[in-house]
């Protein structure tokens, strides 16, 4: 099985000492574009919810972690983006 161009972004460290977040909120769904710089989620940490912020454009292809998870450890895939708007319906299942 072969899938068009994409990145898989796995949950960030946003603090030094973050080993583990939860997903409190998607401010994305799956088709919406986004650009360098956008937010995407809110990641609550041991101290304060912090902005996920992609580093580049793409479009939201799939969500693999639901909103609400908790103790989500760092680096764990979380969302798929696709190179290309019409490549999103390849990562439906």
């Amino acid at each position: 099985l072969s899938y068009p161009p994409h990145q898989v972004l796995g949950l960030p460290a946003l603090s030094p000492t973050m080993t583990q977040g939860n997903i409190s909120k998607y401010l994305v769904k799956v088709g919406d574009t986004v650009d360098a710089g956008d937010r995407i989620a809110e990641i609550e940490t041991d101290k304060a919810t912090v902005d996920f912020d992609v580093v580049d454009a793409g479009t939201v292809a799939k969500i693999l972690i639901p909103e609400g998870a908790t103790d989500v450890q760092i680096g764990t895939p979380m969302i798929v983006m696709a190179d290309e708007p019409s490549d999103v319906a390849a990562f439906a299942d």
